[in-house]
């Protein structure tokens, strides 16, 4: 029987990815079963097609099992390496991203005592941190002296783990200790202000909260302020890919690591403007949901066609 595009595509993709033993021995033979059952396969028209769908998603199983565990395997030599750089460039973005608050923060504990502004910085950490994480997974790869099978595993693997650490800081830890930090502040200088807000702005919801505040809103405007800001947190969390993505098209670009960081200091100095441009959209009196995910796609095809024109290179050279 002739080979079908679908299952022909699947197998050059498979025979790129992974290595020769594991594609003879899991990919052809699981191709050749797909084959045969297509081949054998009776009945109506419509009872060929799910007996091929269903031998086509046991091909796209078998290959995914393989480059999952390829990827464990290769994450052994290049992740330690990647985790490490990124925890020593970690305090550094932190305490970067503390400057814009420091003279507040030092004028709070001028006023309330040193273990208030103490406990106040404490507080705002975690959101720093959270921030800081995409920018070191970025850093982390962009850094690296050459762009390899094993860097790309790690970052398949390191998104879907910084990914995922991300989501849970976002939807819950995050926005506990945002309304923690309101909360110690409100209640430091209550004794002079005490008329001061304590209604928790959208930053200090967790993930079921901020859906409850879209399932019932006050008003239809907080209701689609509530989506937007959801939105917000979804792209962000997508961000970690993307970084990872446009990582490895920086990694082993120039030998210079100085040239290297102000190339993503450039890409970092867009997408801040952007962050403060999209707030603004988004407080419209018709929000616009799909503005967080913008600069992802705008990161995503940079990435994309800065591989390509490497992998053109390469080709040529």
């Amino acid at each position: 029987m002739r080979k079908r595009p679908f299952a022909g595509r699947v197998a050059a993709w498979a025979e790129r990815m992974l290595d020769r033993s594991t594609f003879e021995c899991v990919v052809v033979p699981a191709l050749a079963d797909l084959e045969h059952e297509c081949a054998a396969a009776g009945g109506s028209r419509w009872t060929q097609r799910l007996v091929c769908w269903r031998a086509s998603w046991g091909l796209l199983k078998a290959i995914a099992v393989c480059c999952v565990l390829g990827t464990l395997r290769d994450v052994r030599g290049t992740g330690p390496v990647v985790v490490g750089r990124m925890l020593r460039i970690l305090p550094s973005l932190v305490l970067f991203l503390t400057l814009p608050t420091s003279p507040w923060l030092y004028g709070f504990a001028m006023q309330y005592g040193v273990a208030a502004g103490l406990a106040a910085t404490a507080l705002s950490l975690p959101a720093n941190v959270l921030m800081a994480i995409p920018v070191c997974f970025f850093l982390a790869l962009a850094f690296h002296r050459e762009l390899t099978q094993r860097l790309v595993s790690t970052t398949v693997a390191g998104g879907l783990v910084f990914g995922a650490v991300v989501f849970v800081l976002l939807m819950d830890v995050v926005p506990r200790v945002n309304t923690e930090y309101r909360t110690f502040v409100i209640s430091t200088i209550q004794t002079t202000h005490p008329s001061a807000n304590l209604r928790p702005g959208l930053s200090e919801m967790t993930g079921r909260m901020l859906s409850e505040q879209i399932a019932n809103p006050p008003s239809v405007r907080q209701g689609a302020l509530a989506r937007a800001h959801r939105q917000e947190r979804f792209a962000f969390v997508a961000l970690i890919p993307v970084l990872g993505l446009l990582g490895l098209a920086f990694a082993g670009l120039w030998q210079s690591r100085a040239l290297t960081l102000l190339a993503a200091i450039g890409v970092f100095t867009l997408y801040g403007v952007w962050l403060s441009v999209a707030p603004e959209l988004m407080a419209r009196r018709s929000p616009v949901p799909a503005a967080p995910w913008a600069a992802n796609v705008v990161l995503l095809g940079l990435a994309m066609w800065m591989l390509r024109v490497r992998r053109s290179r390469a080709a040529l050279s």
